[in-house]
């Protein structure tokens, strides 16, 4: 069920790619008000899972926008 469930949100975000762009979104905004964030924060802040929250981090990190200081995500200078 669960890889399912994955399955099928991958499926809608192929279909909806402006859900992903969103998010990015929200979360840059996100970082810019409050400097350094946890994921935990993004996940409540979107209201996704823990694990969903570092998979988008992560590819904030691999554009070049967001790093990791001191265990915190934060935008590239």
């Amino acid at each position: 069920v669960g890889s399912e469930m994955c399955i099928r949100e991958a499926q809608i975000l192929q279909n909806r790619p402006d859900i992903e762009t969103d998010r990015q979104d929200a979360v840059i905004s996100y970082i810019t008000d409050n400097i350094a964030v946890t994921s935990k924060e993004i996940s409540e802040l979107l209201g996704i899972s823990h694990k969903k929250s570092k998979q988008l981090l992560h590819k904030l990190m691999a554009k070049d926008f967001v790093i990791i200081k001191n265990g915190k995500y934060t935008l590239k200078a």
